[in-house]
């Protein structure tokens, strides 16, 4: 499984940078059998940046259509340790 953060999901939406975009887009070829998903943060954060910057949303695009995984409390308590941890070491 390869779950797409929100910087992945704005470069793949973002007409400055196709250059990153066919590079997502090569990997996500390499990884085929792998199935692409994001997280129901990830798509908030999305969507935030799309309302903030007053970006109309194309609600038919391919983003849209990514399995959605949910973000429970356990999976926060989780994510903040490993943030903490890799913060300290400086990644």
């Amino acid at each position: 499984m390869i779950v797409l953060n929100t910087d992945v999901l704005i470069n793949l939406i973002d007409k400055k940078h196709t250059l990153i975009q066919s590079i997502i887009l090569n990997k996500c070829d390499e990884f085929q059998d792998e199935e692409i998903v994001t997280t129901s943060l990830n798509l908030e954060e999305f969507l935030y940046g799309l309302y903030k910057s007053k970006r109309k949303i194309v609600f038919s695009h391919p983003i849209f259509q990514l399995i959605i995984l949910p973000f429970t409390s356990s999976e926060s308590v989780r994510a903040a340790k490993l943030e903490n941890t890799l913060e300290k070491l400086g990644k």
